[in-house]
């Protein structure tokens, strides 16, 4: 409900047997497609339903976004990283020169892209750079994260490692969101907590309850950029 895509009524959502899709057109989805094809049209961005649809040739989009597919195992070459683990019930999927490492990461992309242009969302962003050569950096796009620290969807941007890592929003709990988004040549922090005070002092004073979780992660790979995080 922190992102504003759930109904006015709240959680849980509700399945209606009236809206349950042909029970043999889910049987022949991949299991984490079927599951939101059930739920998706209780979700709206911009008064904008987001079930999922997919025509004749395969191809899936869900409200008005863009068309995607899923990426039969297959079709990866044996020594590619997606390769490895790859589950037939939540697949690869392509989006243009975006392949996601499964159906859950592609949906945890387009559930942040959806959130941050809803209208009225207050949110700060962080954008800094960090040295592509360093052992540390290397790893932040593909090192492994523990669970209790965030949702991870990784992603390859034209062959180039990147990553989202949600750290709150999620959590009963939880009053803000935020999420770092790691890419080839940046890392960039939103939140939309509220600063509690301005620049110059540090992000830990501005953002007291984000600066911790991010720091967690980046942490995991004993990085600190540009002492940004001090």
């Amino acid at each position: 409900a922190i992102y504003r895509l759930t109904p006015s009524t709240g959680l849980p959502l509700l399945l209606s047997v009236t809206h349950l899709p042909n029970m043999w057109g889910l049987r022949n989805l991949p299991l984490a497609i079927a599951i939101y094809r059930l739920i998706g049209r209780q979700l709206t961005h911009q008064s904008d339903c987001l079930n999922l649809e997919q025509d004749a040739s395969g191809a899936y989009w869900i409200g008005t976004g863009r068309v995607f597919r899923a990426v039969p195992l297959g079709e990866l070459p044996a020594n590619h990283p997606y390769a490895e683990g790859y589950q037939r019930g939540d697949p690869v999927i392509r989006d243009g020169i975006t392949l996601h490492r499964s159906f859950s990461s592609y949906l945890l992309c387009c559930l942040v892209y959806w959130w941050s242009h809803q209208g009225g969302v207050h949110r700060t962003t962080v954008k800094t750079t960090a040295d592509r050569r360093s052992a540390s950096r290397q790893s932040l796009p593909t090192g492994h994260i523990p669970q209790q620290m965030g949702i991870v969807a990784d992603r390859q941007d034209d062959g180039n490692d990147a990553r989202l890592v949600v750290v709150s929003g999620f959590r009963p709990p939880d009053t803000v969101a935020a999420h770092l988004e790691i890419q080839a040549d940046s890392i960039t922090l939103t939140t939309t907590e509220s600063a509690v005070a301005h620049a110059p002092a540090p992000l830990s004073t501005r953002f007291p309850v984000s600066v911790p979780l991010w720091r967690r992660v980046l942490k995991q790979f004993d990085l600190v950029i540009n002492d940004l995080l001090k």
